[in-house]
């Protein structure tokens, strides 16, 4: 499990770790194909985001193993308001990686453009202990 120095969180839950973090999509999908945006970190630590190979998806993939996920929450600033995230899926106790999908209004995934910024946080559980 994370074996970090960790600032203080008040929280009725033992162990309780945040992860917060800022990316950008700094070459969109649609230069190479599907699934090959760019991403970089602008702010956060604890993980790093890339591409999954399938449009749409931002990968993150923590840098730590956790039990377990409490909480996710993403929004973003894009040129299409429209869109918001998702979670596709997570395995923070196995393969580290949160997957967000970006989806439109009717609830159809679609790709990430240059210069869309993703903003997200999870709240995760570092023991068993309730």
């Amino acid at each position: 499990m994370a074996n970090r120095t960790f600032d203080n969180v008040q929280a009725l839950n033992k162990e309780v770790k945040v992860i917060s973090g800022q990316v950008e999509c700094t070459t969109d999908e649609s230069g190479g194909g599907a699934g090959d945006a760019v991403w970089t970190t602008l702010q956060g630590i604890g993980f790093s985001p890339d591409s999954d190979g399938t449009s749409g998806h931002l990968k993150i993939t923590l840098q730590d193993k956790y039990i377990g996920c409490l909480s996710i929450t993403s929004n973003s600033l894009q040129a299409d308001a429209d869109h918001h995230q998702s979670v596709q899926s997570e395995d923070v106790a196995g393969t580290k990686i949160i997957t967000l999908q970006n989806v439109d209004t009717a609830g159809a995934v679609v790709a990430f453009a240059e210069n869309d910024i993703v903003y997200f946080t999870f709240v995760l559980r570092n023991s068993s202990v309730q």
